[in-house]
């Protein structure tokens, strides 16, 4: 069922109407790959092409690119690096020492393994189109069975070792949960100060090339009482406080199609509101000098973050979504006239 599922999720996105891959220079466009997708990744990657996708981001782990100490199993990046570069497309790949997808990560036990494990990952891959990404969401406890303070340490490993063997190499801090997508039990500010809190012993850190964030929140006044665009200032504010200047990545962002509903509250959407969000969203990054923005996911798919459930390009039976066509000409032209 799941594999007859993910090829019926394929031709969706092969059918979305063709258009001319993003301009070589703008590297702006990105978008998240789906789990359900990744085993077929070459014809995923061609469908990427077609929505104009400069970058790509998806995610691996560790024991499964070194099941033992110093036995390292490249075959799938490998492969997974060659189908990109043969499209002329940027990788972004999450490194989790978690076992799986649904499962959190855990502070290694050996350090100096897992440094030995980056530091030949960046060898091998040195010169090549990708930026690695230490960890997801670690403010969640879903995600990383540790402190902010472990995290950083992990990162600052991580960061040491990939420059080692590669001087040209991009690292990147994992992107905070922050607020989104729930109301409570906290106000607001108090949310925000504790994504503060994160955010600020991350950029203590300096152990990161590009600084990356997850801005989830609508472009206009919402439900959250933050937008989109005063979100994304609130962090370089606190970049400019710290005396952080390197680029900005997006590696979460979107908008849902339909209405929602959270910690009780109905969230009104439509496909018009996503596509008006995502012009809006794109628009207002570039502006602020965000250098890649990676947008949610590709086709709605069910998931257990309910916050995120539309926010796809396209239905899950083929019916592609208005927001699919802004992306495209967005990525093409840089405006869209309605």
């Amino acid at each position: 069922m799941k594999g007859a599922l993910s090829v019926f999720l394929i031709f969706a996105l092969l059918l979305l109407p063709v258009a001319p891959a993003a301009a070589d220079d703008d590297e702006l466009f990105g978008m998240n790959l789906q789990p359900h997708l990744e085993w077929v990744y070459p014809l995923v990657f061609d469908g990427m092409n077609r929505l104009g996708a400069a970058w790509i981001r998806t995610q691996t782990h560790w024991n499964l690119l070194e099941p033992k100490p110093g036995r390292y199993r490249w075959k799938t990046l490998d492969g997974l690096l060659k189908n990109a570069a043969k499209r002329k497309l940027g990788l972004l790949i999450v490194i989790r020492t978690a076992r799986s997808r649904d499962d959190a990560s855990n502070f290694p036990a050996d350090l100096k393994q897992y440094g030995d494990f980056i530091r030949a990952l960046a060898q091998r891959y040195s010169g090549r189109k990708v930026a690695w990404q230490i960890e997801d969401k670690p403010d969640l406890a879903e995600s990383w069975r540790g402190t902010a303070e472990q995290y950083v340490q992990l990162l600052q490993t991580a960061h040491r070792a990939a420059h080692e063997a590669d001087a040209g190499v991009v690292i990147l801090n994992a992107g905070l949960a922050g607020p989104f997508p729930h109301f409570g039990p906290l106000p607001l500010e108090q949310r925000l100060k504790e994504n503060r809190r994160w955010f600020e012993a991350i950029l203590k850190s300096r152990a990161y090339d590009a600084v990356d964030l997850h801005d989830y929140f609508p472009p206009e006044k919402n439900a959250w009482g933050i937008t989109f665009e005063e979100y994304l200032l609130l962090h370089k504010q606190w970049m400019k406080d710290q005396g952080v200047e390197v680029p900005v990545w997006i590696s979460e962002a979107g908008i849902n199609s339909k209405p929602v509903t959270l910690d009780g509250k109905r969230i009104e959407f439509s496909e018009m509101d996503q596509a008006k969000g995502l012009y809006a969203i794109y628009t207002s990054a570039r502006a602020h000098g965000v250098t890649h923005l990676f947008w949610c996911k590709v086709i709605d798919t069910a998931d257990k973050m309910s916050g995120s459930a539309f926010m796809g390009l396209s239905h899950p039976n083929r019916k592609a979504k208005p927001a699919g066509d802004v992306y495209k000409k967005l990525s093409k032209f840089g405006r869209v006239d309605y």
